[in-house]
């Protein structure tokens, strides 16, 4: 397949300093041994930058104005520590993109909503508050910056959700290492919401080192989100953070089993079977026992256990018994969307402030082939999560209700039956193929997309991570997804990467190429709506 490469003055050769595959490591080596400035690492960023995103990309929709000042500041630090008085710190002059729903003081939070053009946060959120706190203890810290949609490869479009996949389908899709923590490990305050009994924020990176630094600061409570009480109150942080749990023979020894009822195989692409088959053979080489075919049981609410591979039970839960029996939903609620967004936007200084004024507005983008309008406003807006079920769905015998994995009474059985099958067969996690489909092209929304495996993590609290197992019959990226027990995340980091050093599977796009020569200039894009 010919790569279709990105028309722009950056042109592809040897670079004066190579930033495609660079991780904090190496750019901390390079740095020590006077071969790299934190202001040339910026620049070698920004020229990037500016020359894709100006072919249309649109991966980064605006950069800090102080970018500059920053680089130089930290240049002094450097310079001190290269003259013995002190040493750097873990994330150190490391650039930090946040992404566009996360609040980041003096850049809109547009959420990709021309509506919230005006959306300026009056304090950053609290991941990024952590981020930043680190220069407290060491002295310095990332430099945060504004990031939209990045795409792969540019024929094909890659589809992801906002708040099941926002994490783990655009690492999956740019094959990239990502986290998705136990729901209540990272605070989401400061993070437009889309539905906060589900929603959770978490790290993505090139390599597994990487996420694990990013990840230890940004976890850990904060009173401003209750659901991060949970988590301290078990000790789910380890101390020391989580980069000590990333050991070569991190497979050795491990139960992993598979989730293979989990998709309908009859519409997956080969070539992403043979690769997953792959993948599971290289387990088996690293010192890991695969036990094939786990099947999801338990259910005290109802006579069914969990099935994954059927439309209408994947995000559903079977509650009573025999022939009275239901499947009820456990993947949405009328009120959740309109009352926690309402609830962020009250505290921010954007001109519209609930649901309905940004749908009545029109200023977001329309999918393509889907009515954005009918998605938006399709059962929501009504009431509070307390409200439901209403008393008539009790009546009738609905039980789910609007709660989170430890309120809601359906949820609370998904992740029980969870963990206690992973008990009952000694598994450390379970596996699956984080799609089954390939990204569709362009204009394409007929296409099966494999988007089934949203139905774990988001409801169940669980952490999930993805990170590259190959590339597909089209030379597309396919991903490896790897779910635990809650708070489990030192043993998917440890497996993660265990495969990773095993199969260096990592490989950078090629419609992006390093640039040649120094960047010319400094130059910042203005901030945009």
């Amino acid at each position: 397949m010919t790569v279709q490469k990105a028309v722009s003055g950056c042109t592809s050769g040897s670079p004066a300093f190579p930033v495609v595959e660079l991780t904090i490591d190496a750019a901390h080596q390079a740095m020590l041994a006077g071969k790299l400035t934190c202001t040339q690492l910026l620049s070698s960023y920004v020229q990037r930058i500016n020359e894709f995103d100006a072919t249309g990309t649109n991966a980064v929709r605006a950069l800090s104005p102080t970018l500059l000042a920053d680089g130089l500041a930290k240049d002094v630090q450097l310079q001190q520590v290269l003259a013995g008085n002190g040493t750097l710190s873990p994330l150190f002059r490391v650039p930090v993109v946040v992404k566009d729903n996360v609040d980041l003081v003096g850049l809109a939070t547009t959420a990709g909503a021309q509506a919230l053009a005006d959306n300026f946060p009056p304090m950053d959120a609290t991941i990024v508050t952590k981020v930043k706190a680190s220069r407290r203890r060491h002295p310095s810290q990332g430099q945060p910056v504004r990031v939209g949609i990045f795409s792969y490869h540019l024929n094909w479009e890659h589809f992801w959700c906002y708040t099941g996949g926002s994490i783990r389908d655009p690492a999956a899709f740019n094959y990239l290492v990502g986290l998705r923590p136990s729901l209540g490990l990272t605070s989401r305050t400061g993070i437009v919401p889309l539905d906060l009994a589900r929603d959770i924020g978490g790290p993505i990176g090139r390599t597994v080192r990487d996420v694990a630094k990013l990840f230890t600061y940004i976890v850990g409570p904060d009173p401003t989100d209750p659901l991060t009480s949970l988590s301290d109150d078990v000790g789910a942080v380890p101390a020391g953070g989580y980069e000590q749990f990333l050991v070569a023979n991190g497979l050795q020894g491990k139960r992993i089993g598979t989730l293979d009822y989990f998709y309908d195989m009859t519409t997956a692409d080969p070539g992403v079977l043979v690769v997953y088959n792959t993948t599971l053979m290289y387990l088996t080489q690293a010192g890991a026992t695969v036990v094939r075919n786990v099947r999801i049981a338990g259910n005290s609410l109802g006579s069914r256990d969990w099935t994954a591979n059927s439309t209408l039970t994947t995000n559903s839960w079977f509650t009573g018994f025999g022939a009275a029996g239901k499947w009820e939903s456990i993947t949405s609620c009328p009120a959740r969307l309109s009352y926690d967004l309402g609830v962020y936007l009250a505290g921010h200084n954007s001109t519209y402030k609930n649901l309905q004024a940004i749908v009545d507005s029109g200023l977001y983008h329309p999918v393509s082939n889907r009515s954005l309008v009918t998605s938006l406003t399709a059962g929501y807006g009504f009431g509070t999560p307390a409200d439901y079920p209403t008393a008539a769905q009790k009546a009738a015998g609905i039980v789910c209700g609007c709660g989170d994995f430890n309120t809601n009474p359906c949820r609370v059985e998904l992740t029980k039956a969870f963990t206690s099958t992973m008990d009952s067969q000694a598994l450390d996690a379970l596996v699956y193929p984080t799609f089954v489909n390939s990204p569709t092209l362009l204009g394409d929304g007929f296409s099966p997309t494999g988007l089934v495996q949203n139905a774990v993590s988001p409801y169940a609290g669980l952490p999930t991570m993805v990170l590259p197992m190959g590339l597909d019959g089209f030379g597309l990226p396919v991903s490896l997804s790897i779910v635990g027990r809650r708070y489990a995340e030192p043993t998917l980091l440890s497996i993660a990467y265990g495969f990773e050093q095993l199969t260096k599977f990592r490989s950078p796009p090629g419609s992006f190429p390093e640039c040649t020569g120094p960047p010319n200039g400094f130059s910042i894009v203005p901030a945009t709506g």
